[in-house]
């Protein structure tokens, strides 16, 4: 029998603790940003989950405990299109980039996350071209996690965000902003399944956060007022499944894992009953070379990503290629990552792209634990 510690339902318990504080704002909130959109191709096939699964390297952006399933070092960069339009001439792109490192004393990980606009005209209220701007918002987050048990990990994200706004041509309006200062706080528990086979192992996962706890965003154009962003905290859980078939020589032929998502915005959203979001996903690899990925994803509203209240399809492979399956004996891993998103058509786009595509590369490097 597994007994589960008694520290998980404090740690539990602590995390829930939050939401008593985080009464809804009346304050514009900046979703769909870099601060909340998923970049990551495989947990965006996965039903853009990630909570409780340590497999995805860059699921501590919505966990940072899970960032104790880095092993050894990993440096990856994501890129997800943002394009709407066929004739769309901005080159609208979100991108992230991170570096995670597995020590003595806990794993740590470093990411940057970009949602690039491109370049605008800035119209004058009387509808006068003034010039052009480029515009993007970043999000820098310092994260780390460790386990404070055989079967309970925590994790923590400290990290800003902030909107770029740069004269391009024309004589524009002086912008300036204050940055937000957010914190994010976590923890997964695992435990052995249920399956007792000597070539067959299997694992639960159970995970839960609390998303962008911290200040609020401000920003200023010339002589216009000053504007307040609220930064919209998710309160997120996860529970993943992990099958896998391991021979004695500890080769991996196949290994499978389902995950599942729910995450409630509990601050800083105008409406509600547009705060719950959800996920599913499955993972079939083979031969720790190829992975095959289809998901669902819950919308509480319509929009271009899907129809609300109805799961939504993500799919998506990934690719990796251990050196010294090459005759390289090197112990580094070539990771490549694809997924897709169908989008909907809402009726105010003329020549609109069916899908917005993702792409993941990644090396990661288990010379040293």
């Amino acid at each position: 029998m597994i007994k589960i510690p008694k520290r998980c339902p404090i740690f539990l318990l602590v995390l829930l603790a939050f939401v008593p504080l985080l009464s809804t704002g009346q304050m514009i909130s900046p979703m769909n940003s870099s601060i909340d959109m998923i970049i990551n191709p495989r947990s965006v096939a996965l039903g853009e989950t990630g909570v409780s699964n340590p497999l995805i390297q860059a699921s501590y952006v919505l966990n940072p405990a899970t960032l104790t399933g880095v092993k050894g070092f990993s440096l990856f960069f994501d890129q997800r299109s943002a394009n709407y339009d066929n004739n769309w001439t901005k080159d609208s792109r979100l991108q992230s980039i991170s570096a995670l490192v597995q020590t003595g004393i806990g794993n740590f990980g470093l990411n940057y996350r970009k949602y690039d606009y491109g370049v605008w005209d800035f119209w004058s209220p009387s509808g006068v071209i003034l010039g052009e701007f480029h515009s993007f918002h970043s999000t820098l987050a310092l994260s780390y996690a460790r386990l404070i048990s055989p079967s309970i990990s925590i994790g923590i994200s400290l990290m800003n965000y902030d909107h770029h706004w740069e004269e391009v041509s024309g004589d524009l309006p002086d912008y300036s902003s204050i940055q937000s200062v957010m914190g994010d706080f976590g923890v997964l528990y695992q435990r052995p399944g249920y399956i007792d086979q000597l070539n067959i192992s299997d694992n639960i996962f159970i995970g839960a956060s609390i998303l962008h706890v911290g200040t609020e965003f401000k920003s200023k154009y010339g002589s216009y007022d000053e504007a307040l962003f609220g930064i919209p905290v998710y309160l997120n859980f996860g529970v993943t499944y992990q099958l896998s078939i391991v021979l004695e020589n500890g080769y991996t032929p196949f290994q499978f894992a389902v995950s599942s998502d729910v995450k409630k915005i509990v601050k800083n959203l105008e409406d509600d009953s547009e705060s719950l979001y959800g996920g599913v996903g499955m993972e079939a690899s083979f031969f720790e070379l190829l992975s095959f990925r289809i998901g669902g994803t819950y919308l509480p509203k319509r929009f271009i990503f899907g129809f609300e209240d109805r799961m939504n399809m993500r799919y998506g492979f990934g690719f990796d290629l251990p050196l010294n399956r090459m005759g390289i004996d090197y112990p580094v891993t070539i990771l490549v990552d694809y997924a897709n998103i169908p989008l909907i058509d809402l009726g105010f786009i003329d020549d609109m792209n069916t899908s917005f595509s993702l792409f993941g590369f990644g090396i990661k490097y288990s010379g040293f634990h």
